[in-house]
């Protein structure tokens, strides 16, 4: 692929490009050429044009596309991950109390206890899960004591 000028000049390698950058882009930049330690030849000053190349080179190998089909996948991922949160907890709570409550009629006391020995099951076999975050999904305590994602229109995906 060649660029071509406004003149129909063709670009060669060491033709210069112009841009005009806001604070927040150039601080962005200064950022990547820090991280990854891009100077400028011969002196410790960040390079700003060497951070761009490293980006350009990024995107080129990656194959990355702007068409924001990457956005909406994590979106679908995101929505996943809420559905499993909100879901695995209060299935594995509801099994274990109704296996408690169908063995024999219970007294509201002992239905009670089935339900602590159901908590407690759930703390003891699957407490890490509960104690799982991500920087993308939102979480709270229901009145049980089981994490779940928030079901306020805004919060979540899946609502």
């Amino acid at each position: 692929m060649c660029l071509v000028t406004k003149t129909g000049e063709v670009m060669s390698e060491k033709d210069v490009f112009g841009l005009r950058l806001n604070t927040i882009e150039k601080n962005y930049l200064y950022e990547i050429a820090q991280i990854y330690g891009l100077k400028k030849r011969g002196s410790d000053e960040l390079s700003v044009s060497k951070a761009m190349r490293y980006m350009l080179t990024y995107c080129m190998d990656n194959k990355l596309k702007f068409d924001n089909k990457e956005q909406s996948e994590i979106g679908g991922v995101r929505k996943l991950i809420e559905e499993i949160h909100a879901s695995i907890p209060h299935i594995l709570f509801q099994i274990a109390t109704q296996n408690a409550c169908t063995s024999t009629s219970l007294t509201d006391e002992q239905y009670s206890q089935a339900k602590d020995n159901a908590l407690s099951y759930i703390n003891e076999t699957v407490a890490g899960f509960q104690t799982n975050s991500y920087k993308y999904v939102k979480a709270k305590i229901n009145r049980v004591g089981i994490k779940t994602i928030p079901l306020e229109s805004g919060v979540s995906l899946w609502k």
